[in-house]
C-alpha cells in the first residue's frame, strides 16, 4: 500500500517537463515585462538617490526624495526620461526573472517530491527553490541589469550628481544609444567580462531576493488561504496582495546595502577594464560607509520599496493567474491531490 501511495509522487516524463518548464518560462517573461513596465520610472529615480553624494559626506542632495526626485527629472529631461533603460530593463526581466520564475515552480515540485525523504519542510522548500532559481536568473541576466544602471544613470548632468568623484563619472559617461550599442561599446572598451562585472555580487543579491521573495510570498499566501472559510479564500486577490506587498517589504529589508554597492560598482567610471573608485565589493562598501556614513548603504530605500512593493505584487499576481491560464498546478494542490491527509499534515506544520 506505501508503495501504491508513492507512486503519484514520481517525475513527470520528460516530454512533460520540458512543456511545463516552457509555460512555467513564458508566464515568468510576460508577468515580469508587464510590472517593470509601470514601475521602471520609479526604478530610474532608485538608481540616481543609490548615485547622489557619492563619496562625498555633506553635499547638496539634488533629490530631495524619490516624489521630488520624479518630478524634477520630468522638470529637467522631459517625460522621456521616466523610461530611460526600459529595453535593457527588458531583457533583464525576461534573462532574470523569465528564468527565476519560469523555474522556480519545476524545482518546487522536485523539491515538494522528495521533501519527506529529507525532512525539509514547506517555507525551506521555498527558500532552496527561490535561491536556486535566482542564482540561475542571475548568470544569464547581470549583462543587462548593468546596461540598464548605466543608462538610468548617465542621463543626468555632472550638476545633478551630488558629489564631485560622482559628477565626474557622470560628465565622463555618454549614455548609449540603444541596447546594441551598449553591449558593443562595453564588450569593445572593457572586454567580454565586462559585461560581467560584479557578476558575483549580483548573483548573491538576486538569490538571496528571490529566496526571500518567493519564500515569503508563497508563506504568507499559504496561511491566509489555509483553512476553509478563511479570509484568504474569501478574498482570493486581497490575500495575493497581501502576500506579495509582504514579500516586496521583506526584499527591501534584505538587499538595500547590496544593491546600492552594486549601483555603485555598475556605474563608476572604468579604465583598462579597471575600475576606477572601487576595486570590489568590500572597498565600495567601505568606502561608502568611511565617507558618508552607515545609512548611505540605505539610500534610495523609499523609491526601492515603492518600486519593490509594486513591481512584486503586479510579477507574482500576473504569475498567478498566467500559471491557472497556462493549467500549471501549485506545488502545494498537486502534493494534496497525491497524499490523502496532506492538508492536515500542512496545516500542522
Amino acid at each position: 500500500m506505501a508503495r501504491a501511495a508513492e507512486t503519484p509522487a514520481a517525475a513527470p516524463p520528460a516530454r512533460k517537463r520540458a512543456e511545463m518548464m516552457g509555460k512555467s518560462f513564458l508566464a515568468g517573461c510576460c508577468a515580469s515585462c508587464g510590472a517593470v513596465a509601470v514601475t521602471n520610472p520609479i526604478d530610474v529615480i532608485r538608481t540616481r538617490l543609490e548615485l547622489q553624494g557619492e563619496l562625498a559626506r555633506g553635499s547638496a542632495q539634488v533629490y530631495r526624495g524619490a516624489l521630488h526626485g520624479l518630478a524634477k527629472m520630468v522638470q529637467q529631461e522631459g517625460p522621456a526620461v521616466l523610461f530611460r533603460g526600459l529595453k535593457p530593463a527588458f531583457a533583464f526581466q525576461i534573462a532574470v526573472n523569465g528564468t527565476r520564475l519560469g523555474t522556480f515552480l519545476p524545482l518546487k515540485k522536485w523539491l515538494v517530491a522528495h521533501r519527506d525523504a529529507h525532512g525539509l519542510d514547506e517555507f525551506f522548500t521555498s527558500l532552496v527553490a527561490g535561491a536556486g532559481a535566482g542564482m540561475v536568473g542571475a548568470c544569464i541576466g547581470t549583462p543587462f541589469q548593468l546596461i540598464k544602471t548605466r543608462m538610468q544613470a548617465a542621463a543626468r548632468g555632472a550638476s545633478a550628481a551630488g558629489g564631485a568623484a560622482a559628477a565626474a563619472g557622470a560628465a565622463a559617461r555618454q549614455p548609449y544609444t540603444g541596447l546594441s550599442n551598449a553591449l558593443a561599446t562595453i564588450v569593445k572598451n572593457e572586454g567580454l567580462f565586462g559585461l560581467y562585472r560584479g557578476a558575483h555580487l549580483n548573483m548573491l543579491k538576486i538569490a538571496v531576493a528571490s529566496a526571500v521573495q518567493l519564500a515569503v510570498f508563497d508563506g504568507v499566501k499559504a496561511r491566509l488561504q489555509r483553512d476553509e472559510g478563511s479570509w484568504g479564500r474569501r478574498h482570493p486577490t486581497a490575500a495575493l496582495f497581501a502576500a506579495a506587498m509582504a514579500a516586496g517589504l521583506a526584499v527591501t529589508a534584505v538587499i538595500m546595502p547590496v544593491d546600492v554597492i552594486n549601483t555603485r560598482i555598475w556605474n563608476q567610471p572604468v579604465v583598462n577594464g579597471v575600475g576606477t573608485l572601487y576595486r570590489n565589493a568590500w572597498e565600495c562598501a567601505s568606502k561608502t560607509v568611511a565617507a558618508e556614513g552607515p545609512l548611505a548603504l540605505y539610500k534610495g530605500a523609499t523609491a526601492h520599496f515603492m518600486r519593490a512593493g509594486p513591481h512584486t505584487v503586479l510579477t507574482l499576481m500576473l504569475l498567478t493567474h498566467l500559471q491557472r491560464v497556462l493549467g500549471l498546478t501549485p506545488p502545494q494542490a498537486a502534493q494534496q491531490a497525491a497524499r490523502p491527509g496532506a492538508t492536515a499534515t500542512a496545516a500542522k506544520s
